[in-house]
């Protein structure tokens, strides 16, 4: 994994989105492993964190698998790694279009596809 100093980004705070958002009257996509990578970036708890960005509603969501002590998301399998998964899933509306950002072997996105039912 990169050091925090390699892999600061842009648009990772609740309040960076929301001005950005306010200025541009866009929506956003939520990205759960950049979030995890942002609140380790910024010494944050991750759930909290994610709770607070998921309160500006946005229209779409990508999920992968990682790991919470990596300053960069790694996009594993949804089974591979330790991120919160179903505290993840139970954030998203039941009208959330969501992307697995997972790599490409059927039958563990057959297993994932299951996993994201909503």
């Amino acid at each position: 994994p990169k050091t925090k100093e390699e892999t600061c980004t842009m648009f990772r705070s609740p309040l960076e989105i929301a001005k950005l958002m306010q200025k541009t009257g866009a929506g956003f996509c939520f990205d759960f492993g950049h979030a995890s990578a942002s609140a380790r970036q910024l010494g944050l708890p991750c759930i909290d964190f994610v709770r607070e960005i998921i309160k500006l509603e946005p229209s779409h969501f990508h999920i992968c698998g990682g790991f919470m002590s990596n300053y960069m998301d790694s996009h594993l399998s949804l089974f591979k790694g330790d991120y919160p998964l179903k505290e993840f899933k139970a954030m998203i509306p039941d009208d959330g279009w969501v992307t697995l950002e997972t790599p490409q072997n059927i039958p563990d996105q057959k297993k994932e596809y299951e996993f994201m039912k909503l």
